[in-house]
C-alpha cells in the first residue's frame, strides 16, 4: 500500500511540475503535503503579518521576490540561520538533499509554490515543518528567493 501511495504521488509530483510556468503565473496557489498530495492550509501565526508580496504569491503562484537582492540577502540570512545544517552551503546537500544543480531531484520543489508547501509543512523524514518554527511566510519567500538566485557549483 505504501509503495502505491509513493507512485501516486511521485505521479502527481511529475505533473505539477511539469506545468508551464506561464499556466502557473495566473493561479491561485494550492498548497500540498509533501508525502500523501493532500491540500494544506498556511494560516499566519499570530502576530504575523500578510504582506503584499505573501498576497501576491497566495493569489498568483508567482514568487515577487524573485531577482530582488534585498530579499536574496534577506533570504540568505533565513537559510544560513535554519538550512545550512542539513543543506550545505550553496544548498548542494548535506543531510538533506541538494536543493539545486544535477542532484537536484525532488519535482515538488522544482516550483516555488512546491518548495514553500514543503518548507511550511515538513517532508517526510527529517524535514521539519517550518510553520512551526520563529519563520514567517513572507521570510520562507525569501529564503526561495535565495535557493533559486544560487548557481551550482
Amino acid at each position: 500500500m505504501s509503495h502505491l501511495i509513493l507512485a501516486i504521488t511521485t505521479c502527481l509530483c511529475l505533473f505539477v511540475s511539469s506545468v508551464n510556468a506561464e499556466e502557473v503565473k495566473s493561479q491561485e496557489a494550492i498548497f500540498t503535503d509533501a508525502f500523501d498530495g493532500s491540500p494544506i492550509k498556511t494560516p499566519l501565526k499570530d502576530g504575523e503579518e500578510e504582506t503584499p508580496a505573501l498576497k501576491e504569491f497566495k493569489a498568483t503562484s508567482v514568487n515577487p521576490y524573485l531577482g530582488n537582492e534585498e530579499a536574496i540577502a534577506k533570504g540568505k540570512a533565513v537559510y544560513e540561520a535554519w538550512c545550512v545544517a542539513c543543506h550545505d552551503v550553496g544548498a548542494k546537500g548535506k543531510m538533506g538533499p541538494s536543493l539545486v544543480g544535477k542532484t537536484f531531484k525532488y519535482p515538488q520543489t522544482a516550483n516555488d509554490v512546491g518548495m514553500f508547501a514543503v518548507i511550511y509543512n515538513g517532508a517526510s523524514g527529517a524535514m521539519q515543518a517550518f510553520s512551526k518554527r520563529e519563520i514567517t511566510q513572507d521570510e520562507i519567500l525569501k529564503l526561495i528567493s535565495y535557493i533559486r538566485s544560487i548557481t551550482p557549483q
